[in-house]
């Protein structure tokens, strides 16, 4: 179960130069054993989508205060677009 729920408004999703429209991510954080871990999905563009695998499912969070995180895709399904991911290092703080 989640401990928190970060959502980043007007954020992009980046893969190896595509980037998505701004669209809302959440992330839901959790810690175990001591380590703050995060997961999320959502739903990418085509264009963004085809570079998913060139680069073995990793990707950049960019949120609209400037921070930014990676994201690794674990998860990737073509009729919808939609992602499911893992977070890859720290997730800031909700923002707007």
């Amino acid at each position: 179960m989640a401990d928190d729920i970060r959502e980043f408004k007007n954020a992009t999703i980046e893969v190896a130069g595509a980037k998505t429209e701004p669209m809302t991510v959440t992330v839901a954080v959790e810690t175990k054993d001591g380590k703050r871990s995060g997961s999320g999905e959502a739903q990418v563009s085509q264009t963004v989508f085809d570079e998913i695998e060139g680069v073995e499912g990793q990707a950049t969070v960019h949120t609209a205060s400037g921070e930014t995180f990676t994201i690794m895709i674990r998860k990737a399904f073509k009729d919808t677009r939609r992602i499911e991911f893992q977070t890859s290092g720290p997730v800031p703080e909700s923002g707007a």
